[in-house]
This record gives structure tokens, sequence and C-alpha cells, in this order.
């Protein structure tokens, strides 16, 4: 590199020639810095919705985080009460997920219910400690709620530090098969009887589902809020209080397989819907199929839409990233071990893992769904209520 020196001229007093020569010092080392700066790495950026754009070194985070869990307890929150769907899934991983978290912390799953999922969703993305001890089993359904704008709502999906999701599922709604009604095409028909169905509160799929075939359809459904999970909805489905249910097959097939067997059974499946017929469900039609329009084709799968990210386990903003990525990398491996797949098949409890990336990816699908397909979804599910 060349330097281009200042010149001293005869006749300069000696004050002005030190005055230069410090300039000529101090011009030096703001090179060398500039230099300096130049060849420094940086700091790994932050990737956009709180998600870190480089994974930890596997063995860095593995031993740091090792030395933080050892001796800790993990809890994993769940919304809803106890006996539903969530909690039996929260339990089922619960059981195997110590084993595979660097350190080997107690495992707990503690439930949070109200507002269908909300509260506890409200609570481990703002108040829950940033130290990775909370994990949530997020309420998938309130994604949606986010996209309407829905009264409650203090998180934004995006900013989570998603771990991955544990099942895909199948919406379905069924009735009481004394009921007389035996399929959703019925209900389109004037004189059908009336398919009564209890529900969680607004925002869950239970309420918003069955919300949107009879505002989208025309269906003759009334929907009966206010229960705090599937298993009293289930109870209140035996009683008689009401005569149907809008469920997941994926949970109802682990709670209540004794609803499907006898002649004849205590239930009838009268549509699914999910991404294609599902496999155990080959004769149930998808509620889609008897849209005749394609706003209420769109607004079936809106309402739809969060059952490819079923049960995702997710931690608050904030927490260091070597503990991220070494949760991301237990559930991984939890959702591979033999022994949980075991559990699962004597539970008849369908697993199915995506990873961290493809959640936040559907999250994002989710919360850019067209704004005039989420202004006419709010418009049916608030003149439901």
């Amino acid at each position: 590199m060349r330097m281009i020196h200042g010149r001293s001229f005869v006749g300069e007093d000696k004050v002005a020639r030190t005055v230069r020569a410090r300039f000529q010092v101090i011009g030096l080392g703001l090179l060398l810095c500039l230099a300096l700066a130049a060849c420094t790495p940086r700091p790994p950026a932050t990737g956009q919705a709180g998600q870190p754009a480089a994974t930890p070194d596997p063995a860095a985070a593995a031993a740091a985080a090792a030395q933080f869990y050892q001796g800790k307890t993990v809890r994993v929150i769940v919304g809803f009460s106890a006996g539903g769907g969530f909690d039996v899934v929260a339990r089922l991983v619960g059981r195997h997920l110590s084993k595979h978290i660097p350190g080997n912390p107690t495992v707990v799953v503690e439930n949070m219910p109200g507002a269908t999922g909300i509260v506890a969703s409200n609570y481990v993305y703002a108040a829950a400690p940033k130290d990775g001890l909370t994990i949530e089993m997020f309420p998938e359904p309130a994604l949606q709620g986010q996209l309407l704008n829905a009264e409650g709502v203090q998180f934004d999906g995006r900013n989570f530090n998603w771990l991955g999701s544990t099942q895909v599922q199948t919406q379905l709604c069924m009735a009481r098969t004394d009921s007389g009604i035996s399929s959703l095409q019925q209900l389109l028909q004037p004189g059908s009887p009336q398919f009564i169905v209890g529900t969680t509160a607004p925002g869950s799929n239970t309420h918003d589902f069955p919300a949107t075939l009879k505002g989208a359809l025309n269906a003759n459904i009334r929907t009966v809020s206010g229960y705090p999970g599937t298993a009293d909805i289930s109870l209140a489905m035996d009683s008689g209080e009401v005569n149907g249910i809008c469920v997941p097959w994926e949970s109802i097939k682990t709670t209540h397989p004794d609803w499907f067997t006898g002649s004849p059974p205590f239930a009838t499946i009268l549509a699914q819907q999910g991404k294609g017929r599902h496999a155990d469900l080959p004769n149930i039609p998808i509620a889609e199929e008897v849209a005749q329009t394609e706003e209420q084709k769109q607004l079936i799968r809106a309402a739809s839409s969060t059952l490819a990210i079923s049960k995702p386990l997710a931690l608050p903003p904030g927490v260091p990233a070597e503990r991220v990525a070494a949760l991301r990398l237990a559930l991984e491996n939890t959702m591979k071990d033999p022994e949980l797949l075991a559990d699962a098949e004597s539970t008849r409890t369908d697993l199915s893992f995506k990873p961290h990336d493809q959640v936040l990816a559907i999250v994002r699908e989710i919360l850019d769904t067209p704004p005039s397909v989420a202004q006419r979804l709010k418009q049916i599910l608030e003149s439901s209520i």
C-alpha cells in the first residue's frame, strides 16, 4: 500500500510540525482499525421472525445445553384440560423427551386451560422465563385467531422458536347415530335434523370448523360453545347434551375407539377435511367436495389450514440459540425413538413429525392468507358467536 506523507516546508515552526505529525499517526491508526474490522468475523445475524439464521455448532451446543439442563425441570404447557387430544400427545411425547435432551432433565406436563389455548400461548410468549425450561404444545388453531385479529391474542406466531410438530391431522364432524344425521350433504337439505355441536371457545377447531361449514354452506348446524376441552364435549355427547362433535380423527380414535364399533355404532362420521381422504376413512367424503363454489372451498380450506402442523412444540422468543438447537434435535430424535413409536402404536396415536423450518414456513403461509378470504371467514365466525 502506498502512503502519501505531508510535506515540511522550510521555516515551519516546531509547533506546526508536531501537530502535523500527530495527525499522521492518528490517520495511520484509523486505517489500521478499519483493516482489523474488515478481517474480524462478525457475529451471526438473527433470522427473520426471531429464528436464528445459523445453527450453533452441534457439539458446542450440546455441551452447553447438558451443563444447563442437568438437574433441571422442563415444563411442557398444554392450553387445554387433561384427557383431551393435546394432553394425550403431550404426555406421550413428554415420557420420552427427557432422555434425548442433553443433561436429561425431568420433563413434566402442566395444563393451563383457557380461551382455547390462547391463555397458555400468551403466557409462554411473554411471561414465561426465556431460559429454555418452558415449552408449549402450541394450539395451532390460535394462528387463525392471530390472522383474524381475535380478541385476546397477544403473540406473533412468526416469532416463536418452533421445535417441530407432532401430527398431521384430519378434521372430522360426527354425530350420534341415533340423531338421524348421516352425512354433511343431508344438513344442506330443508327439514334436516339439526346438528348440535359441542365446542370449546371460538378460535378452536372444535368451534371454527363447524361454524365455517354452517356459514359457508348454509348447513343446519348449531354450535354450543364453552366446554373446557374435547374430553368435556365427549361427555356431553355421551349424555345427549349435544348430538355432535368436530375433532381430529387422530384424537378421537385414541380417546373413543368404542364409538365406531357395535351395530349400529355410537357415532357416524359425516365428513372429513385434510390433505385428501385419510387411509382409515376412504369412504368418508371431504367437506370441500360438498362445496358448490370456489369461495366455499377457500373458506373451508382456510378454516382447516392448521391441520398440517398439528400439536407443534415451541419455545418463546429470546431463548439462547444453543438451547433452541439442542431442543430441536431432542424432539427430532424423540419422534424417531422406537420406544415412543411402540408406545404410540399401543395407544392408537398417529404421529407425523415436521421439523421446525417446515413448521415456520406453514405458519407464515397461514398468516399470509389473502385478506378477502380472511375477512369473509372473520364475518362467518363472528356471526356464529
